[in-house]
């Protein structure tokens, strides 16, 4: 999982919903619940559609700056200027692995928005390790308003 096996970290129930059955559709809408979720952080995502791509592990490792070592999802960031930067387009797309747990999903997801907010927002020159520990943040707080949940997760370590 992200955040990894219950060393002292998080782990996650055994009894859980996986999201390979679900459609594509129901993966966007928790997708926009996420970005609503964030917001109420203060994390902020304006983007109207961001397509969203489930995909196998071959098909998320081949994409150009996906990281080689299991990677669970990936943000694609293109940005487009004409007329010496005066117009600009840029273009988001999140590939998630497919078949992971709710809550691996969701992490996974709030993790990849914080991505897009970053790219938008943030320093491009950030340290890769500030930029994947605020996105790491970013999928903990996705997944926090699940805790209370049945089936969802508990602290590691006799909790």
């Amino acid at each position: 999982g992200a955040l990894g096996g219950g060393r002292g970290g998080w782990s996650f129930w055994s009894a859980q919903r996986v999201v390979a059955e679900s459609t594509i559709k129901e993966a966007e809408d928790l997708m926009a619940d996420i970005i609503e979720d964030l917001a109420s952080y203060g994390i902020e995502i304006r983007e109207k559609k961001i397509p969203l791509r489930l995909v196998d592990r071959s098909s998320l490792t081949s994409q150009k700056g996906a990281m080689p070592h299991d990677p669970a999802g990936y943000t694609s960031y293109r940005k487009e200027s004409i007329l010496a930067g005066v117009i600009s387009h840029e273009d988001f797309e999140i590939f998630v692995l497919k078949g992971m747990p709710r809550q691996d999903f969701i992490l996974t997801l709030g993790h990849e928005l914080m991505h897009v907010w970053l790219f938008k927002n943030g320093d491009h020159n950030m340290s890769s390790i500030l930029t994947e520990g605020s996105c790491q943040y970013a999928g903990i707080l996705a997944i926090s308003k699940y805790e209370d949940e049945e089936n969802t997760i508990k602290p590691s370590g006799g909790g």
